[in-house]
C-alpha cells in the first residue's frame, strides 16, 4: 500500500500516475506559475517581524504574552475551557512551544466564530507596542498582498514561501486571512503621508515670471545708461568748457532722481524676492 496526498493507493502502477501529475509548489510546471510578483510580501518563521512566531512583548486580554501566537493560543485555551492549557501556553518558552501545546486543545464552535476577530485584535495591539511591527506595515502601500507562507488553509496561503511567490495570488489554496488583518491595518490605521504644500497655479508662475524678466530688463537699461552718463562726464571732464555747454544742452529738463543708483537696484531686487515669495 502506497500514500500520497493523503490518498492510499494499492498498487505501484497507481503511485507513478499520481506521481506524474504532482509538482512541489511554485514549480514551472504550475499552470499558476508567475516568475515575480511585485506587490506579495511573504513571511514565515519567528525571524521575521510579520511572523506571529516573532519574539515580542504584547499586552492583550489583561496580560503580557511572549508572542502574538502566545497570545493567540492562550486565549483559544481560555475560550474553549482549558484553564490547564492556559498557563502552559503562558508560560512556554517559545512561540512554537505555544502551538504545540494548543493542538491538543479541544476546540468548540464558539471559538471558531470568534477566531478570526480576537486574531485581528491581537494584531492591532502588535501594530501598537512592537515597533519593528509597525514600521514594516507602515511602508507599505495599500495594494501591497501580505502572504503568510505556511501549510495554512485558513490563515496563510496554503503554501511555502516558494510556493508562495511563485504562484499566482488568485490560485493560492489558503484563505491567507493573516494576511487579510494584515492589509487592512495598512489601510485604516498607517499614518497618512504628510500633506504637500500647496503649489501656485500655471498662469501665476508664468506672471511671476515675466514680472521678473521685466525688471531684470529694467534694470540692465538703467545700468547702461548710468555707464553712459558716467563715460560722457569724464570725456567733458577734460574740457570743462565744452562740458559745460554739452550739459546744458542735454541736461534741459532733466531731473536728479530721487534715489541713488544702488538705492534703485536695492530696491528692485527686494521687490524680486517679494514676487517670487508671492
Amino acid at each position: 500500500m502506497y500514500k500520497l496526498l493523503g490518498r492510499t493507493l494499492a498498487y505501484p502502477m497507481q503511485r507513478q500516475k499520481a506521481l506524474s501529475h504532482f509538482h512541489e509548489p511554485g514549480s514551472e510546471k504550475c499552470e499558476a506559475f508567475v516568475e515575480n510578483q511585485k506587490n506579495v510580501i511573504s513571511f514565515a518563521g519567528a525571524d521575521n517581524p510579520l511572523s506571529n512566531f516573532f519574539p515580542c512583548t504584547i499586552h492583550v486580554f489583561g496580560i503580557h504574552h511572549r508572542s502574538a501566537e502566545h497570545a493567540f493560543q492562550y486565549v483559544k485555551a481560555i475560550r474553549c475551557g482549558d484553564l490547564s492549557k492556559a498557563t502552559a501556553i503562558h508560560a512556554a518558552e517559545t512561540a512554537l512551544d505555544a502551538k504545540m501545546i494548543s493542538k491538543t486543545i479541544q476546540i468548540n464552535d464558539e471559538f471558531i466564530d470568534k477566531q478570526e476577530k480576537l486574531m485581528e485584535e491581537i494584531v492591532n495591539a502588535k501594530y501598537d507596542l512592537v515597533e519593528a511591527f509597525r514600521e514594516i506595515l507602515d511602508k507599505q502601500e495599500q495594494s501591497t498582498l501580505f502572504a503568510e507562507s505556511v501549510y495554512d488553509d485558513f490563515w496563510g496561503t496554503g503554501l511555502n514561501k516558494a510556493g508562495t511567490e511563485h504562484t499566482d495570488h488568485r490560485k493560492w489554496p489558503g484563505q491567507n486571512v493573516l494576511g487579510q488583518i494584515f492589509r487592512k491595518i495598512v489601510s485604516t490605521r498607517r499614518p497618512a503621508p504628510p500633506r504637500r504644500s500647496e503649489s501656485v497655479p500655471r498662469n501665476l508662475q508664468a506672471a511671476s515670471q515675466r514680472h521678473i524678466s521685466d525688471m531684470l530688463s529694467s534694470i540692465r537699461k538703467s545700468n547702461k545708461r548710468a555707464d553712459k552718463q558716467a563715460s560722457t562726464m569724464q570725456d567733458h571732464s577734460r574740457s570743462p568748457l565744452k562740458s559745460m555747454r554739452t550739459n546744458r544742452r542735454k541736461n534741459a529738463g532733466y531731473k536728479t532722481p530721487m534715489l541713488t543708483l544702488s538705492e534703485k537696484n536695492h530696491w528692485v531686487r527686494t521687490m524680486i524676492v517679494v514676487s517670487a515669495r508671492s
